[in-house]
């Protein structure tokens, strides 16, 4: 029931944001029914009202894109996480352009990727960094794209931290 409440509050949260959606009937029984007595806190104490309702070690690494605004000496005097993206279509494209970094991994890894493909997302990377560029007014622009790997359990056992794997660089 936790899951079900979970991914409808998802839902109406992407799709009507602050604004009150009529809820259906069966998103009501299931925040009754993570309501009632005991359950919250069951919820809370297993982890599961995290949406996630298992600990699963092969969790996908991620990808972070990092834009350096640097003035004309070189300096980097800002460093940026996202490129200024003023919507939520326009911040679900961006992450949705990273997840295809991932295709092109592991295509990579079985020899599968064909270079108009690889050309065709490095120019859009570039494309971003110019786009942070024209809108911050920095002289120049670094553009990294880093993979978020995180350790594995023996790793995580030992304290060991998550790293950055550089993939791309570009100055712009």
């Amino acid at each position: 029931m936790n899951n079900i409440k979970l991914g409808l509050d998802g839902y109406y949260t992407f799709y009507y944001g602050e604004e009150k959606a009529e809820e259906n009937i069966v998103y009501r029984f299931a925040r009754y029914c993570t309501d009632l007595p005991g359950c919250a806190q069951w919820y809370q104490l297993t982890g599961m009202a995290t949406g996630y309702g298992f600990f699963s070690p092969n969790v996908a690494s991620d990808f972070v894109v990092l834009f350096e605004l640097k003035d004309a000496n070189g300096q980097v005097y800002k460093t940026l996480e996202t490129p200024l993206i003023q919507s939520k279509e326009g911040n679900m494209r961006f992450y949705t352009f990273l997840g295809v970094y991932m295709d092109k991994i592991l295509s990579k890894e079985e020899n599968k990727v064909p270079d108009k493909y690889e050309r065709l997302l490095d120019v859009m990377l570039k494309q971003l960094g110019f786009y942070v560029k024209r809108h911050t007014g920095a002289q120049s622009v670094g553009v990294s794209l880093y993979l978020y790997d995180y350790p594995s359990l023996r790793e995580f056992q030992l304290f060991k931290k998550p790293r950055l794997i550089l993939l791309q660089k570009y100055d712009l």
